[in-house]
């Protein structure tokens, strides 16, 4: 399958930097390169051949390479501030694909490199542009919508969606993506049943809502629509090109196979496996998906997929595990004082079950990422590292909790001793700050979401990640967003709980590279690692940490190669 790319390299005609030990080494100048290197922070040129750093500093200090070896000076950053190549450590490339393919109505807006989709928020105005969206469409198509929340649109159920027409199939996908609410047309569109879900605390069928497990039904129900391989490609597509706007040179895929692990990893290899895609991909299997397609032979498949791997997609020999439900969806468990309303947070997998889930991968040393938002999840997370320790004790095992949406102090200090790093989702205070401090949490333990601040001080590695669709790929918004601890209404919540720049500057770059068990080879601008670089317009120490998030993005270097953004 050949497919064409939205990339285009900077200088017509050049070829791959890795095709030639003999080549000329390109020497990069800069107004300034942030190198995340502590021993040396700063430099003005870089020189580089066969996609890697080969020297480091001013075009004085290159001169004994230079003088030896054939060389072109490039001056195409000369005004530019440069950083190593930003990391989104953890993403779903399949789920944006789908996604972002879907009518979206959500609470904010969207700048997607097709359009622009306007935010919406209150059920009157949810519900009219959900009915101007059915309007718009063919007679028998079914609709398919993402982004509705309840804390912003209020709460809709399957007899909402049957005033809004009873005949068309009608979809609601949660802004979290684990949560679905169906019409009657819809349900029988799906060919689902309510004497199948009987007893199924995940599914209320009567108001045609399904919530974690519970969805699966509905995928596979709606496969003929979300799972189109055309609109599959042309989404990933998207999605790509998203990854190359905010700057991002690396991303990790927590969990290939969300809908169809041999569809994703053909499309990856059709699309992301391209010379001309400007990142690379890192994939991290899911045992717990990946049951499903493989039952008893899941670890085995699992411990053969690094096999797979070529220079843009790379294997890593490590696993994403699951403890409890959404953030956005407010699934997570927390514990005393729980909700303000006093509904229950969901188990994706209940606390007994993840050691023994997680252990013989562990025992053969993979890494392990966990999804986890709660406080008592955390509290179930840190339980099974401390029994993974005490069945088999490993160092350096970088077992990272990600999201870590809600924690206390006391967890700070036992992940800090059991050697836990945090990946945490840098859009969730700035978004739902606000809300969940007026509605599910209160303002205090709202305000001191994504504790990052108290993580720091432990010694605990922090990153900062998009979960993209989830939140935007928007790395300098996450930075700004944890500098200052602003929500989008501009309350300050726990400026305790802040960054400084450059913690959250090394959490977009070496220590996201870190978590990953990758900063041997990306996250600074050091001799020896990938030539990976994001061109700023504007130097991030230079400006007012509220405007952040502003800076223009030029482009990137991946690999030595010049990737400017489209305009």
């Amino acid at each position: 399958m050949t497919l064409g790319s939205p990339f285009a390299v900077a200088q017509a005609g050049e070829q791959s930097s890795r095709t030639s030990d003999k080549e000329p080494i390109k020497v990069y100048l800069a107004k300034k390169f942030i190198t995340m290197d502590p021993s040396q922070p700063e430099a003005t040129a870089v020189a580089v051949r066969q996609g890697r750093i080969v020297s480091v500093g001013s075009l004085e200090t290159l001169q004994p390479w230079l003088r030896q070896h054939p060389h072109q000076i490039d001056q195409s950053l000369k005004d530019k501030t440069v950083l190593p190549g930003f990391i989104d450590n953890h993403v779903h490339p399949a789920l944006g694909a789908i996604l972002l393919q879907m009518d979206i109505i959500a609470a904010e807006d969207w700048n997607l490199p097709s359009k622009r989709i306007p935010g919406v928020q209150g059920r009157e105005a949810y519900l009219a542009r959900l009915q101007q969206l059915v309007a718009s469409k063919k007679p028998d198509a079914p609709v398919v919508s993402w982004g509705w929340h309840p804390l912003y649109h209020g709460e809709i159920t399957r007899a909402d969606l049957d005033r809004v027409s009873e005949e068309r199939p009608i979809v609601l996908w949660h802004r979290s993506f684990h949560e679905v609410v169906a019409n009657s047309a819809a349900l029988k569109f799906m060919g689902l049943e309510a004497s199948a879900f009987e007893g199924d605390h995940y599914v209320d069928f009567a108001k045609g809502h399904f919530a974690e497990h519970g969805i699966r039904p509905v995928i596979q129900g709606l496969k003929a629509v979300i799972l189109n391989p055309e609109r599959f490609l042309r989404g990933l597509k998207e999605t790509a090109e998203l990854y190359h706007q905010g700057g991002v040179t690396s991303v990790a895929d927590m969990a290939i196979g969300i809908f169809d692990f041999d569809m994703e990893l053909q499309a990856f290899q059709a699309v992301l496996n391209d010379d001309s895609v400007p990142f690379r991909t890192y994939i991290v299997s899911s045992p717990l998906l990946m049951q499903q397609k493989w039952g008893d032979k899941t670890f085995e498949k699992t411990a053969a997929l690094e096999q797979l791997s070529t220079d843009r997609l790379i294997f890593l020999k490590q696993i994403k595990t699951f403890a409890d439900g959404a953030f956005v969806s407010q699934l997570m468990q927390m514990d005393f004082p729980g909700y303000i309303d006093g509904h229950q947070g969901k188990w994706i997998v209940p606390p007994e079950k993840l050691a023994d889930l997680n252990l013989p991968y562990w025992q053969n040393g993979f890494g392990i990422h966990i999804h986890v938002n709660g406080d008592k999840g955390v509290d179930a997370s840190l339980d099974m590292v401390e029994a993974l320790l005490l069945k088999q004790p490993r160092w350096d095992h970088r077992v990272t909790l990600h999201h870590f949406g809600l924690s206390t102090q006391d967890q700070i200090t036992r992940a800090a001793k059991l050697g836990v790093e945090l990946s945490v989702n840098g859009y969730y205070l700035y978004q739902f700050g606000d809300k969940f401090a007026e509605v599910g949490l209160g303002h205090d333990r709202a305000s001191q979401m994504t504790r990052v601040g108290s993580a720091v001080r432990e010694g605990i590695k922090v990153s900062l990640h998009s979960d993209l669709p989830i939140a935007p790929v928007e790395p300098l918004v996450a930075v700004s967003s944890l500098v200052t601890r602003k929500t989008r209404a501009g309350r300050v919540m726990a400026p305790a709980e802040s960054l400084t720049l450059d913690q959250a500057l090394r959490a977009i770059t070496i220590d996201a590279a870190y978590v990953i068990k990758q900063d041997h080879q990306i996250g600074s601008i050091e001799a020896g690692k990938r030539a990976d670089f994001t061109v700023l317009e504007q130097d991030p120490y230079a400006v007012d940490p509220e405007a952040i998030g502003q800076i223009g993005i030029w482009g990137t270097v991946f690999e030595g190669r010049l990737f400017p953004r489209t305009p």
